[in-house]
């Protein structure tokens, strides 16, 4: 490995840092009332949501969507996280971007954090909705759902409340038509700033380098 590569290498590398460190909180609901939307097997719901703007005019890369939730049972495999583009029929959830795919329910509750590695194919529409659904949420006695805090989100915003079954979506009213804002938390980092910045410095390095080899 010549010298070249060497530098290009760490220069990746500190790249990956770089968009680490610099992830921003885009959307986040506090914690507050210990009230959940009690779920029903089959559907699946959430909020749909916008971030701030991006300072550098770019678009987002996600970097983790954390949710909190109440259950009284445990199933394994049995919640699945979803993404979606707002592309749909009147602004519903479209295109799936995203699945988590199954993961367990908690007995008690718990809270799903899902990290994303930095990739371009990561980037994120300024709005969308993320979703989940319980299995065995049906049946008698068990309960599950997202924790309705009673707050607006402290950072972003939040459109109302997506509800889907078999590809069928709808608006859902609750508390005498408010429209509920769950608890979440999305982390992502700005672009294109950070990568401008470190393809400058990349180029400036590996042009020291050749000076060097060629010196």
């Amino acid at each position: 490995m010549n010298a070249l590569n060497r530098t290009s290498l760490a220069v990746v590398a500190s790249v990956v840092a770089i968009a680490s460190a610099s992830a921003d909180t885009v959307y986040y609901v506090a914690p507050g009332a210990n009230n959940f939307y009690n779920s029903t097997s089959g559907t699946e719901y959430g909020n749909q949501v916008t971030f701030p703007s991006n300072s550098s005019g770019g678009a987002w890369t996600i970097q983790s969507l954390t949710v909190p939730y109440y259950s009284n049972y445990g199933l394994s495999g049995g919640l699945t996280l979803k993404i979606y583009s707002n592309d749909g029929t009147g602004g519903a959830p479209g295109t799936q971007l995203w699945s988590s795919g199954p993961l367990d329910i908690l007995s008690g509750g718990g809270s799903v954090t899902v990290p994303f590695p930095y990739s371009a194919d990561n980037q994120i529409p300024n709005s969308l909705t993320y979703t989940v659904s319980f299995a065995g949420a049906s049946v008698a006695g068990n309960k599950a759902g997202l924790y309705l805090p009673g707050s607006n989100p402290a950072v972003g915003s939040a459109q109302g409340i997506w509800s889907g079954n078999s590809g069928f979506w709808e608006k859902r009213a609750l508390d005498g038509g408010v429209l509920p804002v769950f608890q979440a938390t999305i982390t992502a980092v700005p672009e294109p700033s950070t990568w401008a910045l470190a393809g400058l410095g990349l180029v400036g390095l590996i042009a020291a380098a050749s000076r060097s080899r060629k010196g």
